[in-house]
């Protein structure tokens, strides 16, 4: 995968400047959708180029991937996603695992880069993500993606979670004082990684990528997983891991747990602080 160009100082300023005059002309979510294609269209600086055809965005890569997103949310591409992988690029015949799938974009792309060999998990809780998940899949006509409705932990449970704008939430710990209040909160069904594979009939013999995104949860999903990595089936993992819990940026805890493990570890990408675990032996 090409590296991105990273966008200047001046042009994030400008950026800025743009968008904050477009939302008080135009208001409201189809305001806000509006206002990130237009920016991205004209002030971004990325490895993509972006369209709008009819109701749906179209995205070419300089790779030659292309995809397409009802959801504007192109910051997937401009930072996350070359986050997740710096170290690892899954390659055909891989099985993934895209925790925190969000609306599918990371999915997406790994299905239009590595084609059919590849078979895919989609794990996203929330409600009103999944269904733009489920949509964005069938949009792009892949069969290779298998959406499911939960999120990780550490046992079979409903958490609260604090929906945000324009459809994702945030998980809400009742002992972490720095923790969201407030807002409207939903429950959200959460079960350990072996359990949902368990649930869904999936066998598999290892994970060859697992990448999370779930919103201060990575710790517990690792605890639940535990079985997995003590056995090394999961070969590399991506963790987006900037999320405070407890006071403390979890890149600390995930880097102390997965070392007992025997996983050489990593932290990097200020952009979107992405912890990175590997068994040693394969890289």
């Amino acid at each position: 995968m090409g590296k991105h160009s990273f966008i200047p100082r001046t042009i994030r300023k400008m950026r800025s400047l743009f968008r904050k005059l477009l939302i008080r002309v135009f208001p409201g979510e189809k305001g806000e959708y509006l206002i990130r294609y237009l920016t991205y269209r004209y002030f971004h600086k990325a490895n993509f180029s972006v369209s709008k055809n009819c109701d749906y965005y179209q995205l070419k890569f300089d790779n030659g991937v292309e995809l397409k997103t009802f959801y504007p949310f192109f910051w997937d591409f401009e930072f996350a996603l070359v986050g997740y992988l710096d170290k690892y690029t899954p390659t055909k015949g891989d099985f993934i695992i895209d925790a925190g799938a969000f609306v599918g974009h990371f999915a997406l792309y790994l299905s239009k880069l590595i084609g059919k060999e590849a078979k895919i998990i989609a794990l996203e809780p929330d409600p009103i993500v999944f269904e733009r998940l489920t949509r964005n899949i069938a949009l792009n006509d892949v069969d290779n993606i298998i959406p499911i409705q939960f999120g990780l932990w550490d046992s079979k449970s409903n958490l609260k979670f604090e929906q945000k704008d324009y459809g994702y939430s945030t998980f809400v710990s009742d002992s972490d004082p720095n923790a969201p209040k407030g807002g409207d909160q939903i429950l959200l069904e959460v079960d350990t990684l072996p359990n949902i594979l368990s649930s869904f009939e999936i066998e598999v013999e290892s994970v060859d990528f697992l990448k999370m995104d779930i919103e201060g949860a990575e710790i517990q999903a690792l605890i639940g997983a535990e079985s997995l990595l003590r056995s090394k089936a999961i070969k590399n993992l991506a963790i987006a891991s900037y999320h405070i819990v407890d006071g403390e940026k979890t890149y600390v805890w995930l880097t102390d747990y997965l070392n007992k493990f025997n996983y050489t570890t990593s932290t990097g990408f200020e952009e979107h602080l992405t912890t990175y675990a590997y068994v040693k032996n394969l890289l």
